[in-house]
């Protein structure tokens, strides 16, 4: 409540947007987050120094459109939270020596 019962500089806006705004303001929660470019610079990266240990995928490193669709990937599985031990056990179940087990 305003002492002269005005209504100036007040905003409507959503929790989410609130919340920005507060940690904005108190310096909370600052993480660093890493765009799409430094994404694909990272996955590159680490598909050139470990191309041996990808058999299925090796002859495909250095095509177009590869490294955004394992990016695409990745964040899709971040998204869904699946983790290292469901993609075992998929693995598992589908046959470690397939194809699609070594994908």
């Amino acid at each position: 409540m305003h002492p002269g019962h005005g209504v100036m500089n007040i905003d409507i806006v959503s929790f989410l947007r609130l919340a920005y705004r507060v940690f904005d303001e108190v310096g909370g929660l600052k993480k660093t987050i890493l765009e799409d470019t430094g994404k694909r610079m990272v996955i590159r990266r680490l598909l050139s120094e470990n191309r041996a240990d990808f058999e299925v995928f090796a002859g495909s490193v250095n095509k177009n459109g590869f490294v955004e669709q394992a990016k695409s990937m990745l964040s899709e599985l971040f998204q869904y939270n699946v983790d290292s031990v469901q993609l075992e056990e998929s693995r598992k179940i589908v046959g470690e020596k397939t194809i699609l087990g070594k994908k």
